[in-house]
C-alpha cells in the first residue's frame, strides 16, 4: 500500500509539472502587452525661443524674447502657439524652427476684439486648439473671457464681458473670475477652468454657459457636480474618453470629471507630502493628456507623468534654476503650460525663465540649443537697467541703515521651514504702515500668496522674487487700493 501511494503521489507530481510546462508554453506563445515607448524615455530638455531677459522681440530662437509665457498650444503641423502676458499681453507663433512672430494683440493690455493689430488682451493664459485645428481658444485671465483667435489673427470673444462674477449664460452675458485653462471637447464645446470661481464651466457651441462641477465653496471633495469642491484650479485637459482632467492647484492634485459630471481624484498623483519617494504634486498649473491617457502636469519646477500602468514619475526638473539638459539635471522656473506635438515632443511655457522649452525623448535629440545659465540683471521694458528705485515706506528719500546677513533659517506652523539666501532687503514696516509701489509688478503664479495667517505670508511676484509683507492691507485688513487688489478670505474669516 505504502508502494501504490508513493506511486500515486509521484504522478500526480508528474501531472502538475506536465501542467504547469503546458501553462507555460501558453503564457510564451500569447503577444507580449505593448511596452510604452514613453516610459522607456530619459528625455533631453533644450529651449525651442527665449532667452534671458524680458521682452517682446520676434526672430530667431535665441534673439528672441517672451515676457511671460503661460499658455502653450500646438496645431496639426507642429506649429507652438503661446500666451504671452506680463508687459506683452499677446498671442506669438512659434515654428519649427523656433522663428518667433506675433498672431495677434500686443502692448497695452485691453479688451478689444478684431485684426491682429488692434485686438487686445489682458494677462491671456491658457491655449486650446478646436477639433480641426482652425482656431486658437485663448483664457483671457485679466479680462475675464474666453476668445478665440483666427489662424490669421483675428480676434472675437466667445462668452464673458470684463466683469468677474459667477453666472452662467449666453456669450458676454455670461461671467468668469480670473479663468486660466481652457480645453475643447470633440464636439467642439469648450471647458474652463474658471479658476478663482473654483469651477469647471462648459461653453457649448451655441455660445451658451454652464457649470460642470464646482463653485459652492473652495475645497476638496468628489462626488456628483453640484457636490464636487476644487481649489483655484488652473489647467483643463480632455482624455481619449472624453473625460476632462483637472489641474486642482490648490489641493496639489488631478482630478477627473466624467460624461456625467461625476468628480473623482486621479489616484495615481498624490499631493506633496503624502509620503513615498516621489514627493508627489506641489501647486500643478498645466496638464496635457495623450492619446494613450498619459497626463503630462506642470507643478511647481517640474514636468511630471502620470502613466496609467506605472503611477507618476518626474520627467524633468527638480529645484527652480534654469539648465538644459537630460531629465534631472534640467532646471525650470515656474512652468506653466503644457502641450505635445505630433511627433512626441513635450512642449513647456517656463514662464519665470521666460522661455519655451521642449522635451525630446534622448534618442531624438539633437545638441541643446541654449546652455547660457549665467544670471541677467535686472532690465527695464526698453533693455536699460533700471534707476535706483525708491524706500517702499516712508521717508522714501534719505539713508537707511540696514544689517545685513547671509541667508536666513524660517521656521513654519506646517513643519515646512527651510533656508534661504535672501536676492534682496527685507524691509521692515509696522502692521498698518503705507507700502508705496516703487516699481510696477504683477503676481502671475495662479496662488502666489503663501503661507497666508502663517508665520512667512508672502506674494510672489515675477521679477522680484516675493514680498513678505501683508501689502495692499491697511490697519485692521482694510484694503489699500481695490483697484489693485481683491482680497479673499478663507473658511476661518
Amino acid at each position: 500500500m505504502a508502494g501504490r501511494g508513493l506511486l500515486v503521489a509521484s504522478a500526480a507530481l508528474i501531472l502538475v509539472a506536465a501542467s504547469a510546462a503546458a501553462i507555460l508554453w501558453w503564457l510564451l506563445r500569447l503577444p507580449s502587452p505593448p511596452v510604452d515607448p514613453v516610459y522607456l524615455w530619459p528625455v533631453t530638455v533644450s529651449t525651442l525661443a527665449g532667452g534671458p531677459a524680458r521682452g517682446a522681440a520676434d526672430g530667431p530662437p535665441l534673439a528672441s524674447r517672451f515676457s511671460d509665457p503661460f499658455g502653450i498650444a500646438i496645431d496639426p503641423e507642429g506649429v507652438t502657439y503661446v500666451s504671452d502676458a506680463g508687459d506683452n499681453n499677446s498671442i506669438r507663433r512659434v515654428d519649427q524652427a523656433g522663428i518667433v512672430s506675433l498672431l495677434a494683440g500686443g502692448g497695452d493690455a485691453g479688451f478689444i476684439d478684431g485684426p491682429p493689430a488692434s485686438a487686445r488682451f489682458r494677462t491671456p493664459s491658457g491655449l486650446a486648439f478646436d477639433p480641426l485645428g482652425r482656431r486658437l481658444i485663448v483664457a483671457d485671465t485679466g479680462n475675464h473671457a474666453v476668445r478665440a483667435v483666427s489662424l490669421n489673427g483675428e480676434v472675437t470673444t466667445l462668452a464673458g464681458n470684463g466683469t468677474p462674477a459667477a453666472e452662467d449664460g449666453i456669450g458676454r452675458g455670461a461671467r468668469f473670475d480670473g479663468p486660466l485653462g481652457v480645453a475643447v471637447l470633440a464636439d467642439g464645446s469648450i471647458v474652463v477652468a474658471d479658476t478663482y470661481n473654483d469651477r469647471i464651466r462648459r461653453i457649448g457651441t451655441d455660445g451658451e454657459v454652464s457649470t460642470i462641477a464646482g463653485g459652492s465653496a473652495t475645497g476638496y471633495r468628489d462626488g456628483p457636480s453640484e457636490n464636487a469642491l476644487f481649489d483655484t484650479p488652473s489647467g483643463v485637459a480632455v482624455s481619449p474618453e472624453g473625460d476632462v482632467l483637472v489641474a486642482d492647484t490648490g489641493n496639489n492634485l488631478v482630478r477627473r470629471i466624467d460624461g456625467a459630471g461625476n468628480v473623482t481624484t486621479v489616484e495615481d498623483v498624490a499631493p506633496a507630502g503624502a509620503g513615498g519617494g516621489w514627493g508627489g504634486l506641489y501647486r500643478p498649473v498645466g496638464i496635457a493628456c495623450d492619446d494613450a491617457g498619459h497626463l503630462f502636469v506642470t507643478d511647481a519646477n517640474r514636468v511630471v507623468l502620470v502613466g496609467r500602468r506605472l503611477g507618476a514619475i518626474t520627467l524633468a526638473g527638480a529645484e527652480a534654476g534654469f539648465a538644459n539638459g537630460v531629465g534631472p539635471l534640467a532646471r525650470f522656473r515656474g512652468p506653466s503650460g503644457v502641450a505635445l506635438d505630433p511627433g512626441g515632443t513635450v512642449r513647456v511655457a517656463d514662464s519665470e525663465n521666460h522661455r519655451v522649452r521642449q522635451l525630446t525623448p534622448a534618442a531624438m535629440a539633437g545638441p541643446a540649443r541654449d546652455v547660457d545659465i549665467t544670471p541677467v540683471s535686472w532690465l527695464n521694458r526698453q533693455g536699460g537697467a533700471h534707476s535706483r528705485l525708491k524706500w517702499p515706506v516712508d521717508p522714501q528719500e534719505g539713508l537707511h541703515e540696514v544689517t545685513a546677513t547671509l541667508g536666513e533659517a524660517r521656521g513654519s506652523m506646517e513643519g515646512d521651514g527651510r533656508e534661504r539666501l535672501h536676492t534682496g532687503v527685507d524691509v521692515r514696516a509696522s502692521v498698518g504702515a503705507v507700502v508705496r509701489a516703487v516699481r510696477d509688478d504683477e503676481a502671475r503664479r495662479p496662488l502666489a500668496a503663501t503661507s497666508y495667517e502663517g508665520l512667512n505670508e508672502s506674494l510672489r511676484l515675477a521679477e522680484a522674487a516675493y514680498v513678505h509683507v501683508r501689502v495692499g492691507r491697511r490697519g485692521k485688513d482694510a484694503v489699500l487700493d481695490p483697484g489693485r487688489f481683491s482680497m479673499a478670505r478663507g473658511p476661518s474669516g
